[in-house]
């Protein structure tokens, strides 16, 4: 095996930043991301001998602290403001923008074109990533935030609040075609296992849901 040379974060003044996200761009490149809201691309090479070389810098006004996405050749991240940002992932120069009125305060949550955002515990948007980007529909999860990443099966959105709740959403309109409460505190979101769609609760235990598919609002 040959030995790749490390890649050194440069400290300057003050503790050293810690990584906060890696996600790969392609083979051999890429994106950083550090707890300090400093966005780098890195880049493996061979010449003099195998190392990982420094490409891209981007300094952010201020942290993130949520999980970020490349997708499409775009980075798209949540910024501590309550911004989602969208930069070109070749060159680092911005996109496209939106702000919210409160922070993002979940792992944005991706599905084909269309981005799922909990912004102040309390609230789940629905972004389209196509074109200007914009928020399709809002609703209020009624001061009980997702458990877990919403789960888009086509023609319905799961969302398991951690209450213990799950609603069926129309994924379109953002309107609540069902709800079902499990009477169990939730710190994970709905899975789908073969024809199945389970939501595990915090005693281990796996709901199954696939009845309030078939509900009508």
């Amino acid at each position: 095996n040959k030995k790749i040379d490390d890649y050194l974060v440069p400290t300057g003044d003050g503790p050293p930043p810690k990584w906060f996200q890696l996600a790969a761009l392609n083979e051999q490149e890429i994106i950083a991301l550090d707890t300090k809201g400093t966005l780098v691309k890195i880049q493996l090479r061979k010449s003099p001998k195998p190392h990982m070389a420094l490409v891209s810098t981007l300094k952010l006004d201020h942290p993130v602290g949520v999980k970020f996405h490349v997708h499409a050749g775009n980075i798209i991240l949540a910024d501590a403001k309550g911004r989602l940002l969208l930069f070109d992932a070749g060159t680092f120069e911005p996109v496209a923008s939106l702000e919210f009125k409160t922070p993002v305060t979940r792992d944005l949550a991706l599905s084909d074109e269309t981005l799922f955002v909990e912004t102040g515990s309390n609230r789940l948007a629905s972004i389209k990533l196509t074109g200007d980007i914009k928020e399709q529909w809002h609703l209020s999860l009624e001061n009980a935030p997702l458990a877990g990443s919403p789960l888009d099966i086509g023609d319905t959105l799961v969302v398991a609040k951690q209450d213990g709740e799950i609603l069926a959403v129309d994924p379109g309109t953002g309107a609540i075609r069902g709800r079902l409460n499990l009477e169990q505190p939730l710190s994970l979101g709905p899975m789908k296992i073969g024809d199945l769609v389970v939501v595990p609760s915090t005693d281990g235990s796996l709901h199954h849901v696939e009845s309030l598919l078939n509900q009508s609002p």
